[in-house]
C-alpha cells in the first residue's frame, strides 16, 4: 500500500470513530436526561415525605405518633382505675353480704 491509501483509510477509521462518538454521545445525553427526570421526581417525593413525618409547620408524624402514644397511655391508666374501683367494690360487697350473715 502507498502512504495516501494508508491516509485515505486512516482519514475513513477517524472518520467512523468520530461517528460512533457522536452516537455515542447521544445516546449518553438521553440516558442523563432520564436520569435528571427520575431524579427530580423522587427528589419531589422525598420532600413530601419529609414534610409528612416533619410537619413542615403543622403537627408532624412524629407529633402525632407521640400524641397516641400519651393518650393510649391515658386509656391504660383509666382502665385500671376502673379495675381497681370495679374490685374495691366488689370486695365490699362481699365484707357486707360475709357481716350481715354472722350477725
Amino acid at each position: 500500500m502507498e502512504v495516501r491509501e494508508l491516509l485515505a483509510d486512516l482519514n475513513t477509521n477517524v472518520g467512523k470513530v468520530q461517528s460512533d462518538t457522536s452516537a455515542i454521545r447521544a445516546q449518553n445525553d438521553e440516558a442523563h436526561k432520564r436520569f435528571s427526570e427520575s431524579l427530580e421526581r423522587h427528589t419531589a417525593k422525598l420532600t413530601l415525605l419529609d414534610n409528612s413525618i416533619r410537619g413542615n409547620g403543622g403537627a408532624g408524624l412524629n407529633e402525632r405518633m407521640n400524641r397516641a402514644e400519651w393518650f393510649i397511655r391515658g386509656v391504660r391508666r383509666f382502665r385500671w382505675l376502673l379495675i381497681g374501683a370495679a374490685l374495691t367494690t366488689l370486695g365490699a360487697m362481699v365484707l357486707t353480704l360475709i357481716v350481715a350473715f354472722v350477725h
